[in-house]
């Protein structure tokens, strides 16, 4: 899993723990050291082949608010019948005892919990650069990018 935060309070953190919590549980986590944009996220399940990705981020909220959105292997947020169904384990887990944590460190020695590299964000833009509408006309660089991912 790819994990990504934005740079709201307490998102990297948020992040962290989340890397965590998939190592705990034999999960890989493939976590961005800075804050990312969301389309960086999927760009880096996609690059990766990772069954999915988490990004801490809360969007269109006010700054003091975080929020979990989920991503399939497609790069794509998840269906609405998936996250119903991750909506209903997660009813099932008691937050208190049931939620099972790897030290940060020995996942990191595991290699369980992975940092990514400067190169997916370098990969990120090489590939989005050539897709621009160029209308005929010589582009000045590339300074705004819109992707709908669902």
């Amino acid at each position: 899993m790819a994990i990504a935060c934005d740079t709201r309070e307490k998102s990297d953190v948020f992040a962290l723990q989340a890397a965590r919590v998939l190592a705990a549980n034999g999960i890989t986590a493939l976590l961005y050291a800075q804050a990312t944009p969301t389309p960086a996220l999927s760009f880096a399940v996609r690059r990766h082949g990772c069954g999915g990705g988490i990004c801490i981020t809360a969007s269109h909220n006010p700054a003091r608010y975080n929020g979990y959105k989920v991503y399939g292997p497609d790069g794509g947020q998840i269906t609405n019948e998936a996250a119903a169904a991750i909506a209903r384990r997660i009813e099932q887990t008691d937050p208190f005892d049931g939620v099972k944590l790897e030290d940060f460190g020995k996942a990191v020695e595991m290699g369980l919990i992975r940092m990514t590299s400067e190169d997916v964000l370098d990969a990120r833009l090489d590939a989005v650069e050539p897709q621009r509408v160029q209308m005929g006309m010589p582009h000045p660089p590339l300074r705004v990018v819109h992707t709908p991912l669902n």
